[in-house]
């Protein structure tokens, strides 16, 4: 290692940014950054950012460097689109090329012991990484099993474009997953659904990290608000904007003729695709700089999700947060939750409409819920329990296999 048996020296590459998270993946990623330095690791993070990004330096430390990704212009993007179908390769590979070999010509000098890439798709980059850092193990945290996710997306496209989109997408993401993915020392993965995933396309080595939450961030609440629903994500994420237009036309109006009072907010960033949403009793609030005081302000957290992978963050912010939660199978798949126990799980709007209204209507079972939702989050889905299962031993561990 680094130093001469010093903590090891982790180099972390992201394909955005992190700091402040607003999204699922960010979450994740800020998750490994953080508990990675909680255990005595050494983490530098090169981030590519797009010129487009409103990145907020938030990095007292110095730990995290900045790489821009050269903006392209439209004729720029359709000739990557054709190269993309004749070279087998993502698209967005070729506008993060040069950022990236900044980054791992940056970071060489730092000598790191191990590298990790954030997300399949930086996976492309491994020969690059191989050679730049000729010995050190590589670990390449999948996220979702993208190929798998994308593939179910465009079975539930309602128009051809969509469709077609998605499939283009899955067909990339099959060849990254199935061939570039697999040549990395460990993968990690947020679920064992997608671990299986991962093996299935030729992944050998495939660890389950599961999504985390800060539980001193995110601590319990009471309500503030009386009769209101939330639901968060990233509302250009197509399971998010079916799951949002999904509550507001199937079942919120079953809610709102036994509650008229209800208010419905969808939170997140990147909502102009459910922007035709927001009325009377429904607010689409956009990018907010913490979703905390929503969830605080929720009577119940609605997850609507009927297409997705990975584990959602969404419901364990809201199970730390001591909220009651209403969610569907998918909404949940990943976690050890249990319906009633945990949450209250409906597969239909009639069945999901239902459970918004009983959970609206007992504060007990709103307390029930909540508080074994809180130490649920604590026992199996914090940073400290993501700490036990990512110790710096195990980094020592993955040096020493692959040395």
């Amino acid at each position: 290692m680094g130093d001469g048996g010093a903590a090891p020296r982790i180099a972390m590459v992201a394909p955005e940014p992190f700091v402040p998270p607003t999204s699922g993946g960010q979450l994740r990623m800020t998750q490994h950054f953080s508990v990675l330095r909680r255990v005595g690791c050494r983490v530098q993070a090169a981030v590519l950012v797009d010129h487009t990004h409103p990145f907020a330096r938030h990095d007292p430390e110095g730990a995290i460097h900045i790489f821009p990704v050269s903006a392209a212009s439209p004729t720029t993007r359709l000739g990557e689109l054709a190269r993309g179908v004749l070279l087998r390769r993502h698209p967005r590979t070729f506008t993060l090329h040069a950022a990236m070999q900044r980054a791992l010509e940056s970071t060489k000098a730092w000598k790191p012991d191990l590298v990790l890439l954030e997300y399949s798709l930086l996976a492309t980059f491994l020969p690059e990484v191989r050679r730049t850092f000729p010995g050190v193990p590589v670990i390449v945290d999948a996220h979702n099993a993208e190929a798998t996710l994308l593939a179910e997306i465009a079975r539930a496209s309602g128009g051809l474009r969509g469709r077609m989109e998605n499939r283009m997408r899955a067909w990339w993401f099959r060849r990254i997953e199935g061939v570039m993915v697999p040549r990395a020392d460990e993968v990690w993965a947020a679920s064992e659904a997608d671990a299986a995933a991962l093996r299935a396309m030729g992944s050998h080595r495939v660890r389950v990290i599961p999504n985390a939450v800060d539980t001193d961030a995110y601590a319990p609440a009471s309500e503030a608000g009386q009769d209101v629903l939330v639901f968060t994500g990233t509302m250009d994420y197509p399971p998010n904007i079916d799951g949002a237009e999904w509550l507001c036309r199937g079942i919120l109006p079953a809610v709102r003729r036994k509650v008229p009072g209800i208010h419905l907010y969808l939170v997140g960033k990147s909502a102009t695709r459910v922007a035709p949403l927001a009325g009377p009793g429904v607010t689409v609030t956009g990018m907010v700089a913490d979703p905390r005081r929503y969830f605080a302000q929720a009577t119940v957290v609605v997850v609507p999700l009927r297409v997705g992978s990975g584990t959602r963050l969404k419901i364990l912010e809201a199970l730390a947060m001591q909220k009651a939660v209403v969610t569907t199978r998918v909404g949940c798949q990943g976690l050890d939750i249990r319906d009633e126990t945990h949450v209250l799980i409906a597969d239909n709007a009639e069945a999901f409409a239902r459970a918004v209204l009983r959970a609206l209507r007992d504060a007990e079972l709103r307390r029930r819920l909540g508080e074994a939702g809180r130490r649920l989050v604590e026992e199996r889905y914090s940073w400290n329990a993501a700490a036990r299962i990512i110790p710096s031993t195990l980094v020592g561990s993955l040096l020493a296999a692959v040395r």
